[in-house]
């Protein structure tokens, strides 16, 4: 699985299903035409860090035909991320309906890495930087992110005539601050409209990212 190099896990591995972990990182494999299920204790919410569905091992499910090795649907950790992230437990059914087809006739199986992260908030207004750290040896990862308001003018507080939205949010929250934080020991992220783009002008927005250390 992509991402994954120089990851050890511990596994059990029987004729249709896998089970894996360390101190943080969880791995499930199901085969195909089976349902995952996975699940994070209490308080706890699931975050995919990887996810294929395919085939890329001649020693998983090989209850059926093997004619490619080298197979992986491109929308694998999409849907997975989809069904799961934020979510205390999911279910993905190992299947082309849900994933494609991206070998005919290969008997396949659905493998996804998690971690069950337990979300802290931060936030700043704008014009000001908002800095993540986590201790030596971990990275972060980022739950969700906002940039622009969805609250009245007690939070970051502003007089009323500069909060002229309370349903506000640029598109590009999320993804601009994974980009420049997730897999990351540190990150730094200015809370403003040149790197957001504005999402309602005239209204005092500010930052707010959820994360975890990994």
């Amino acid at each position: 699985m992509t991402g994954l190099t120089g990851i050890s896990l511990f596994c059990f591995v029987a004729a249709t299903v896998a089970v894996c972990a360390d101190a943080e990182l969880q791995y499930e494999m199901v085969c195909e035409h089976r349902t995952m299920s996975l699940g994070c204790p209490s308080g706890e919410q699931v975050y995919t860090m990887s996810a294929s569905y395919g085939r890329r091992s001649n020693r998983l499910c090989t209850t059926g035909p093997i004619h490619t090795t080298n197979c992986h649907s491109g929308s694998s950790l999409s849907r997975v991320s989809s069904a799961c992230d934020r979510q205390s437990s999911c279910s993905v059914a190992a299947s082309n309906s849900v994933f494609g087809d991206p070998c005919v006739g290969t008997f396949k199986y659905l493998e996804v890495v998690y971690v069950c992260a337990s979300w802290t908030q931060r936030r700043v207004c704008e014009r000001s930087t908002l800095n993540l750290s986590c201790p030596t040896g971990q990275t972060i990862i980022i739950g969700d992110a906002l940039y622009g308001r969805t609250t009245g003018a007690s939070v970051c507080p502003a007089s009323s005539r500069y909060v002229q939205e309370q349903n506000c949010r640029a598109s590009s929250s999320l993804s601009t601050v994974r980009s420049r934080c997730e897999g990351r020991n540190s990150c730094s992220v200015p809370a403003t409209n040149d790197v957001f783009g504005d999402p309602c002008v005239g209204t005092y927005k500010y930052l707010e990212v959820q994360f975890d250390c990994v």
